[in-house]
C-alpha cells in the first residue's frame, strides 16, 4: 500500500514538474527584469549627480581663473584633486555598466565610494571660496 502511495507521488510528480517549472522560470525573468530596471535607474541616478556636480566643478574652475595668481595657487591643487575623483567616478560608473545583473549591486558600493570621495573633494575645494 505504502509503496503504491510512494509510486503514484513521484508518477504525478515527474507529470506535474514540466507545468510547475514556467512559473519558477517567470519568477526568475521577473526578478532578473526588475534587477535590470534598478541598475538602469541607478546609472541614471549616479550620470545625472555627475553631471551636475561636475558642472558646479566647472563653474568653480572659472571663477579660479579670475583670481589673482596668488589666489589660485591655493585652490588648483583643490580643483585638480575634485577632477581626479570626479574621473575616478566616472570610471568606476563605466565599469558598472559593464557589470551583470548579478553583480552590479555589490560593485555598486564602489561607485557610492568613489562619489562620496568626489563630494568631499569638491566641498573641499569651493570651501576657498567662501573665505
Amino acid at each position: 500500500m505504502t509503496r503504491t502511495l510512494y509510486i503514484i507521488a513521484i508518477v504525478l510528480f515527474t507529470t506535474l514538474n514540466p507545468f510547475l517549472s514556467p512559473a519558477d522560470e517567470q519568477a526568475k525573468k521577473s526578478t532578473v527584469t526588475e534587477s535590470s530596471q534598478q541598475k538602469e535607474r541607478y546609472e541614471k541616478n549616479m550620470e545625472e549627480r555627475l553631471g551636475k556636480l561636475g558642472r558646479q566643478l566647472d563653474d568653480l574652475k572659472a571663477k579660479a581663473a579670475k583670481m589673482t595668481k596668488e589666489a589660485q595657487k591655493d585652490i588648483k591643487q583643490q580643483l585638480a584633486e575634485a577632477e581626479k575623483k570626479q574621473k575616478a567616478v566616472s570610471r568606476k560608473l563605466d565599469a558598472l555598466r559593464r557589470k551583470s545583473e548579478k553583480e552590479w549591486k555589490n560593485f555598486s558600493t564602489h561607485v557610492d565610494q568613489a562619489w562620496d570621495e568626489f563630494e568631499k573633494a569638491y566641498e573641499k575645494a569651493k570651501a576657498h571660496f567662501k573665505e
